[in-house]
C-alpha cells in the first residue's frame, strides 16, 4: 500500500521526530531504535559468517552458532561478490565483522529504482516476522511485510523461498553438521518512484541475545 502523505523529513541526524517528547521515530510513525545510518554498512549490527578456522569470531544465534563462509561460498554466496536471485543483485558481505543487520525497526539507507525491493535473511529461535516500510524520495512511503523461517527450518514460509541450503554450521569450536538455510524474500515496487530509505520491522529490542526470536537481514537489492 502506497500512501501519498508525505512524511517529516529526515533531521540532520536522519531520524525523523514526531514533535512530541515521545521520541524519534520514523515516516509512519514506528518507533525506529538506532538511526541514523549514514550507510548500509553502519546498520550492520551482528556477526552472523565466520571462517571455519576461526569458529568463534561470529554469533548468529545470540550463542555461539555462525553460520559457515566456506559453506556459504560453496552455495554461490561469496564475500564481497554479488549474487542475483530473480532478477535482483545482491552484494553478500564480508567475513568475520558485522555482516547482518536485527531488525528492530530501523531506518536504512537503500537507494534505486526497480519493480523487486528483495531481501536475504534468516530467522533464529524461530520465524521473526513484522511490517516495514519503503520511504521513497518524493516523502511517499509504502507498507510491506517481512518474515523468514527459522534457518534450521526445513521450508520457507509462504511468500518467501530458500536461497541457499548450507550442509553445517560452525559451533565455537568446530563445524556441526546441522543443515541451515538462507532465505529469499521480495516486495513489489513502484517502478516510477525511486527508493530513499528501506525502515526494517520492530522484531526485537535484542536479537544479540539467546534465545529470542530475531530476524537477520544479510543483504538489501533493487531490481527488475
Amino acid at each position: 500500500m502506497t500512501s501519498t502523505r508525505s512524511p517529516p523529513w529526515p533531521a540532520a541526524n536522519g531520524s525523523w521526530k514526531d514533535g512530541t517528547d515521545r521520541g524519534w521515530r520514523d515516516a509512519v510513525g514506528i518507533l525506529s531504535e538506532g538511526v541514523p545510518y549514514a550507510s548500509y554498512a553502519a546498520a550492520q549490527n551482528n556477526t552472523g559468517i565466520n571462517d571455519d578456522s576461526a569458529p568463534s569470531a561470529a554469533s548468529f544465534d545470540g550463542g555461539s552458532l555462525s553460520f559457515s563462509a566456506q559453506a556459504l561460498a560453496d552455495n554461490g554466496l561469496v564475500s564481497g561478490e554479488q549474487k542475483t536471485i530473480n532478477g535482483v543483485t545482491f552484494t553478500w558481505p564480508a567475513t568475520a565483522v558485522p555482516d547482518n543487520i536485527v531488525a528492530s525497526g530501523q531506518a536504512v539507507p537503500v537507494s534505486g529504482s526497480g519493480s523487486t525491493l528483495g531481501f536475504l535473511g534468516a530467522s533464529n529461535n524461530g520465524t521473526g516476522s513484522g511490517s516495514g516500510t519503503v520511504v521513497y524520495s518524493d516523502g511517499t512511503t509504502q507498507s510491506f511485510a517481512l518474515g523468514f523461517a527459522d534457518w534450521w527450518s526445513g521450508s520457507a514460509i509462504p511468500g518467501t523461498s530458500i536461497a541457499a541450503t548450507i550442509p553445517y554450521l560452525n559451533n565455537g569450536s568446530g563445524k556441526q553438521n546441522q543443515t541451515v538455510h538462507v532465505y529469499y524474500a521480495s516486495v513489489p515496487l513502484n517502478p516510477a518512484k525511486t527508493v530513499q530509505y528501506v525502515v526494517l520491522p520492530h522484531v526485537t529490542d535484542d536479537g544479540k541475545v539467546a534465545q529470542i526470536t530475531a530476524l537477520h537481514v544479510f543483504a538489501i537489492g533493487i531490481g527488475g
